[in-house]
Formats: structure tokens, sequence, C-alpha cells
């Protein structure tokens, strides 16, 4: 409030001739200085609104995930074919800022069945840099079912060779078809890749998930399946469960740089949620045993349990996040999908 002295006092002159300051009074006083405190605005620029930081589209989940580089990531997507949104694109961790994330397009797929329908993981391939694998879900129909040999630049990517995922089943009912949503690539001393498969399990053909195997040479393009028509090793996700007969034992693989082979495992009610999941150690990869490269892990128990997310991605750390020991994104269906780092495990005591 203004004492009297602050008050200021307009002369005659200023208001409209003819009328005396006395008619007015102190309303018209008030009425004069809003206008004129009104008027003034138009001479002030407004400030352009920031725009926002480049981020992931509202929505858009990540079905799995490859490290590219110390702080990128190449993600895929699970479009189906008939489907027009993103299949591939790039997130990368920025100190200090949102994450970046940039759609990737693919011209030719080499391939007569055309683009890629429902990619559900990706590894990079050791030792060749730029070099990936992604991996489709499965046949339907006796299409589909392919791994796409990538060579990426920036940008820029190139298909090297289309693979055929290991097929045992001929239904194209859900519960009864294969379902592989796990991917990991291991280097041998031979030059050639072991592949890592996961099938996620939840169904009456597959109750439980399973990691099969088999041998890519790079430099030929082609795979050899040597136990896709044997049991593989059977994987049971640790729990608790809320409904265990519909949770996926695996959802995505990692290997780390100890030969740690971790999984993620969820369940959910719809696609609204709610969701669950869990990230564990299943296995341990021996690649100088190139006949039994895989030995479950004895003790099993969940590293993290996340509720509220549908974990469907696995991936090594960025640099840019020092106290991180793997990261992880989701497929929250409707709910859309995020990325995160996550601490190391607590140790047992």
């Amino acid at each position: 409030m203004h004492s009297q002295a602050e008050v200021q006092h307009f002369p005659a002159s200023a208001y409209p001739r003819g009328v005396s300051k006395d008619r007015y009074g102190p309303g018209w006083l008030f009425i004069f200085c809003l206008c004129l405190a009104l008027s003034g605005c138009a001479f002030f620029k407004p400030q352009a609104a920031t725009q926002p930081a480049p981020g992931p589209p509202p929505g858009i989940g990540y079905s799995g995930m490859a490290q590219i580089g110390p702080d990128d990531y190449l993600v895929v997507h699970d479009t189906k074919v008939n489907e027009s949104g993103p299949r591939l694109g790039i997130v990368r961790v920025k100190q200090d800022e949102p994450l970046d994330y940039t759609p990737l397009t693919i011209e030719n797929w080499v391939h007569p069945q055309g683009p890629a329908n429902d990619l559900e993981s990706a590894c990079a391939l050791p030792g060749r840099p730029g070099e990936l694998l992604i991996a489709e879900s499965s046949y339907q129909k006796g299409l589909y079912g392919r791994i796409f040999h990538l060579d990426i630049r920036g940008t820029t990517i190139r298909i090297l060779s289309v693979l055929p995922l290991p097929r045992l089943s001929n239904s194209d009912k859900d519960s009864e078809r294969d379902n592989y949503e796990g991917l990991a690539c291991a280097a041998r001393n031979d030059g050639k890749i072991l592949l890592i498969l996961g099938e996620r399990g939840g169904s009456s053909r597959y109750p439980n998930g399973v990691l099969r195997w088999g041998v890519f040479d790079p430099n030929h393009g082609v795979v050899d399946w040597p136990t896709a028509g044997k049991a593989g090793r059977m994987v049971i996700a640790p729990g608790p469960w809320t409904t265990r007969q519909s949770k996926r034992d695996i959802t995505d693989l990692y290997l780390d740089g100890q030969g740690n082979l971790w999984a993620a495992a969820s369940e959910d009610a719809g696609d609204e949620g709610p969701f669950h999941s869990v990230i564990y150690r299943a296995a341990t990869v021996q690649q100088a045993d190139a006949a039994n490269p895989i030995q479950l892990s004895k003790a099993q128990r969940p590293s993290w349990v996340l509720d509220g997310l549908k974990v469907e991605a696995l991936a090594g750390p960025p640099d840019s996040v020092s106290s991180a020991f793997l990261s992880f994104a989701t497929e929250d269906e409707h709910l859309g999908g995020i990325w995160r780092p996550l601490y190391p495990p607590f140790k047992s005591k």
C-alpha cells in the first residue's frame, strides 16, 4: 500500500478538454492508468515459446534394444506389417538433457516379404563395429520369421543379409507358435557369432521360457541352428507372480562383459496394465564350450523387481551415467514406454 506522499497527482492538462478533474474522481484515475498500462503492452514483442527438447514420440514403446555407442542405443518397435509406424530408432542419452530419440527408415529390406513385422529383439555383433542383428518374433502363416543383419553408420542403415529364425511349430495360434523375444550375441574363437534366442514362454506349447542357440557366420550371411529341434535350456523366471500361467519368462536378453546372461520377464493384465516385471540372471555363457555354451544359473532370484512396468528391452549402461549397471526400456502398450538406467543389484546377505 502506498503512503499519501507516494500517490502521483495528474495535472489538469491530463484530463480531456472541457472536463474537470473533480468530475472524474479517483475511479477515472484508475481506469485511465489501466488503459495506459494495457496500451503499453502493445509496444513489447512477446518472446517465442521455448521449443520442447526432442524426445520419444508419445505412446511409443520399446520391444528390444542394443547398445551401439557409449550413450547410443538402437531400439526396435513391434510395428506390424500392415502398420506405418517406426520400426527402428536411436535413443541417445545426454547428460543434463532430456532423452533424444531419432526414428530410422530402411528403404530396402532386401527381402521379397518387405518391411519387418513385429520386431522384438536386437544385439550388436562383437568385434564388428556398426553391425547388428534385429529379429522378428515369429512366423505367421509361413511368412516372416526373419533376422536382419544390419550395418549402421550414423542414421544410414544397410541390410547385409536376412536369416531365418528356427521354426519348430507350424501353428499360427498365439498359444501354440514359436515366439522369440530375446536375442544375445557372443564372439567365438573361430570368428563366428554365437546367437542365443529366448523363447518367451507363457503359452500352452511353451509354458516356460527356453534358451536356444545357433552359430552365425557374418562373412557368408548364414546361420546354423543345431539345437533347433532339441529342448534347449528351459528357464523359469523367479517370482512372485500374480498369474503364473500368463507370465512371460523371457522378454529380452542381455549378455554382459563377464559372460552373465541377464533376462527380463513380465506379466500384464491388459494393454492399460497393470504390469509387473523382473530382471534376473538366467545363465552364464562359456564361449570356449562350443557344444554346451549355456550354463543355467542355479540360484534363481530377481535382481530387480519393477512394478507397473513391462520391461521388454535390456542393454548395457551408458557412459554418461557413472553409477549405472545396465539399462532397460519398456513396452507399456497403450501407456507408451520409458528408458531407464539401473543401479547394480543388491547383494544378498
